[in-house]
């Protein structure tokens, strides 16, 4: 915009000297009439530079209108980013509402942004795989009780009856087909010492 200002500048300049001799020669070597007619001519190139300057100023607001459509594009697109943004905070709203069940506790002060939960997903896991750990010990625990019942119900038996015992062997659990534990029972009674091996 500034170069083609001043180009159009330095071409009045060149113009208006180039009136200025045209005026000189007429002035000097012709008649009146010739000078009456360089007069009129004047008025018409008034009129010429008049048209000129309004039709840079038509220039000059069309480039406004187009920065100012522009920028109303970027804030329309500004907007929507900040639209979408919003269900974040619902999303962290949900998340907040959770804290007072069993679900993890959030630090807010330790948050990097005040407005999200620090490392959310890393504390869910941490809940998974607590859960996970008191659920294998729990089935563990019910395990060792189940076979301590077993013990009891086939000491019974061995007092009972040595060949019934001996024929019908242990249930094994379901849940305990992968694990690589054993457990070794020894009851005696009598002569007859048996031992029960489960894995």
């Amino acid at each position: 915009m500034l170069q083609e200002y001043l180009r159009n500048q330095d071409e009045s300049t060149k113009k208006m000297e180039r009136r200025i001799d045209f005026i000189h020669e007429s002035l000097g070597n012709k008649s009146e009439v010739l000078f009456k007619q360089v007069i009129k001519l004047d008025e018409d190139i008034k009129k010429l530079r008049e048209d000129h300057d309004r039709s840079l100023t038509l220039v000059k607001l069309d480039v406004a209108s187009k920065y100012q459509e522009l920028l109303n594009k970027s804030m329309r697109i500004e907007d929507t980013s900040y639209g979408n943004s919003k269900h974040l905070g619902s999303i962290y709203n949900r998340l907040q509402a959770l804290e007072g069940s069993s679900h993890a506790n959030y630090k807010r002060e330790r948050s990097p942004t005040p407005n999200h939960p620090p490392f959310y997903c890393n504390a869910i896991t941490r809940r998974s795989t607590t859960q996970v750990h008191e659920d294998n010990e729990e089935e563990e625990r019910e395990y060792e009780e189940q076979l301590n019942d077993e013990d009891e119900e086939q000491s019974i038996d061995i007092n009972a009856s040595p060949k019934q015992s001996m024929d019908t062997p242990s249930p094994r659990p379901s849940f305990l087909t992968n694990t690589k534990k054993s457990s070794f029972y020894t009851s005696k009674t009598g002569s007859n010492a048996k031992t029960i091996t489960t894995y």
